[in-house]
């Protein structure tokens, strides 16, 4: 009787560790088809306007994005323009008529703004990222999917919030050696052409939030090559 209940336990356990085994990717199936991702990885261009307030500064940008890879970001405050260019491999930036190479761990300064519109999962591939469902959970009295992404290479790691009733990303919780845990709040999801994006993301680092607006998000809109070759 002690074998036997040896044996129920051990399957028991087993069928506790497994019990998500395989739901990671019916999970992004329908994220994906929920949110319109396979559209949005097919549009051209993407004109993006927006603004956020740092230390009391308004900071206004507009994004042009030409897929794949092309990115070109303009920052307004007050009268000073930055400019800063990606087009997947290397960048350039400008300010005040000075212009300088970018070193490839810029990017993200660069490209920061589309980046948080495409989401995490916009790039996810079960070759190079680990998806993990972690469980269910309630988030702001709804019913979300807790999962841990983490990519294989570069070792970035976080914890995505998808709502389980409509499939929308609602919060990203991520670690930085620099500034330890920083969350990410995804609002004002709207219906662009059949793609969902957020028009409001909330970020919190340290009890410190910062909020971007997204003003103007159009699809498939001309953009020129020119503008993002360096003067």
């Amino acid at each position: 009787m002690k074998f036997q209940s040896l044996i129920l336990i051990i399957l028991s356990l087993s069928f506790t560790i497994n019990a998500f085994g395989g739901k990671e990717e019916e999970i992004v199936e329908k994220y994906y088809e929920a949110n319109g991702i396979q559209k949005l990885k097919e549009i051209s261009t993407m004109l993006i306007k927006g603004y956020l307030n740092y230390m009391g500064v308004e900071v206004k940008f507009t994004t042009y994005y030409k897929n794949p890879e092309q990115i070109r970001n303009e920052t307004q405050v007050e009268d000073q323009l930055y400019i800063g260019v990606f087009d997947g491999d290397s960048g350039w930036a400008s300010q005040q008529g000075q212009t300088i190479d970018l070193p490839p761990q810029a990017k993200k300064n660069v490209t920061q703004f589309v980046d948080l519109l495409l989401g995490p999962l916009y790039k996810y591939n079960k070759d190079n990222t680990e998806l993990k469902l972690v469980g269910r959970e309630k988030l702001d009295n709804q019913d979300v999917f807790k999962l841990n992404f983490k990519q294989k290479e570069g070792g970035e790691e976080a914890d995505l919030f998808i709502s389980t009733k409509d499939y929308r990303l609602l919060q990203l919780i991520a670690n930085s050696q620099e500034t330890g845990e920083i969350k990410f709040a995804f609002k004002d999801i709207k219906n662009i052409e059949g793609i969902y994006l957020p028009h409001t993301i909330q970020i919190n680092v340290q009890n410190i939030e910062q909020v971007i607006n997204y003003d103007s998000i159009q699809l498939n809109v001309p953009v020129e090559d020119s503008i993002f070759a360096k003067p």
